[in-house]
């Protein structure tokens, strides 16, 4: 359903037409106001996830609506109650676009609009504020804080991110780089995706090949498999990209059975606006009890933070 915009006319705009028809009407009636103080949009910070904007409390408001999207193709997003909204120690209101429940997409330019509406909808003020969204690359870490390594394999995990090439049809996404310095590697092995986002199919690979998505695989498998087990074969089942996380299902085939091995890679940010990988490992049927889980809550992933 497309939203309406209620004009002081009495009459509807499609949702596609109502920014630019709007502001032509009202500033034509002098019945719409933009001006350089009150209302006016800017940005609090802007992290890789989500825009956090302010603005100075418009007098007679009673709602503030706001939408995303180029001029003319603009989305609904939220209407804010005035009374509900408390200015902060600059004396202005703030909202945040995205999240981590509800992530925007990263390195990604957005257009915000807002309107200021006073009671029966009546338009008080709009303007629009195009932001760029922040950067998850950089070098992330987690160090065991005890003794139980899987005999001294995982005494860390660090991971280095990197934006991945654009591929069309495909939004922002990132690379990951795991580091195998136990096992004498020193160049940095790509995780993930371990083959293009945009191959057309995947077949079965063997566990000994030596090109460079075995070799990562190899290594990734062997520091968290807590068993002697050594597949023969594995394929790429599916390879699912977000705004916030990435998912590899993976089967491995050994002695004439399967099992199905899940990383997730998920971005978060903290409560202190710090970046945090979440990386974790599911596995069914022997793979469910063979992978080293985390050693302060089996249950939970394991966080890297942004060290770099």
């Amino acid at each position: 359903m497309q939203e309406t915009f209620r004009c002081k006319f009495g009459s509807h705009l499609p949702d596609r037409k109502r920014v630019c028809i709007c502001l032509v009407c009202f500033w034509l009636t002098g019945a719409w106001v933009v001006c350089a103080n009150a209302g006016t949009l800017r940005t609090k910070g802007s992290l890789p996830n989500q825009i956090r904007i302010a603005w100075a409390p418009v007098a007679g408001a009673s709602w503030y609506d706001f939408y995303e999207g180029d001029v003319g193709s603009e989305r609904f997003l939220v209407r804010l109650a005035a009374d509900a909204l408390a200015p902060d120690a600059d004396g202005l209101l703030t909202w945040t676009v995205g999240g981590n429940d509800a992530p925007l997409y990263p390195e990604t330019d957005y257009r915000i609009v807002f309107a200021a509406r006073g009671d029966n909808d009546s338009p008080l003020v709009a303007d629009a504020l195009q932001v760029r969204t922040g950067s998850w690359s950089g070098v992330y870490r987690w160090s065991n804080p005890t003794s139980d390594d899987n005999g001294g394999r995982v005494r860390d995990i660090t991971i280095t991110v990197k934006r991945g090439s654009d591929i069309a049809g495909f939004p922002v996404y990132y690379e990951m780089y795991g580091d195998f310095p136990r096992e004498g590697v020193s160049s940095l092995q790509k995780v993930f995706p371990l083959l293009p986002l945009d191959s057309g199919s995947f077949g079965w690979i063997s566990y000994g090949d030596q090109t460079p998505a075995a070799v990562a695989y190899r290594l990734n498998a062997e520091k968290f498999n807590k068993t002697s087990f050594k597949p023969r074969q594995w394929r790429i089942r599916s390879i699912k990209i977000g705004p916030k996380q990435y998912v590899t299902e993976i089967v491995t085939k050994a002695l004439g059975f399967e099992v199905t091995t899940v990383s997730t890679y998920a971005f978060v940010v903290d409560e202190h606006d710090d970046l945090a990988l979440y990386f974790q490992n599911r596995g069914s049927g022997i793979a469910s009890v063979g992978l080293f889980s985390n050693p302060e809550d089996g249950g939970s992933p394991f966080i890297l933070r942004k060290i770099d």
